[in-house]
């Protein structure tokens, strides 16, 4: 199992502020004045899906990484990562799926999928 840092674990509320801003800049072609509630609403929820879902990944992935740190194999391995790999990427794409095909939410994916192919 690979290490992992904490990186992402909560919510990047400075990536997020980052992201909005660029897209409602008031410099520039094609700049809107605010985001509207339904942006807003899309950026938490990709936010929140993703700390959620990579908190119960690291919490299976930390039980997995205790259990070779006593010395012992994890029964099922592969199987099991297979699954956990694609459930949790599964889940990511249903519960942000009415969130829009935006940078974030493909961005927030991207994280959440290299982390696990990092841990796992």
């Amino acid at each position: 199992l690979a290490t992992s840092s904490a990186k992402g674990a909560v919510g990047d509320t400075e990536s997020l502020w980052s992201d909005i801003e660029a897209r409602y800049s008031t410099s520039g072609a094609g700049a809107s004045s605010t985001p509207g509630a339904a942006d807003l609403e899309a950026a938490y929820t990709v936010d929140t899906t993703y700390t959620r879902l990579r908190s119960t990944a690291a919490g299976a992935i930390g039980s997995w990484r205790r259990t070779v740190d006593r010395g012992a194999s994890v029964g099922g391995f592969g199987e099991a990562a297979t699954k956990l790999h694609g459930r949790v990427l599964n889940a990511f794409n249903a519960a942000t799926q009415g969130c829009g095909g935006g940078s974030r939410r493909a961005a927030r994916r991207e994280e959440l999928e290299l982390y696990l192919n990092g841990a796992i």
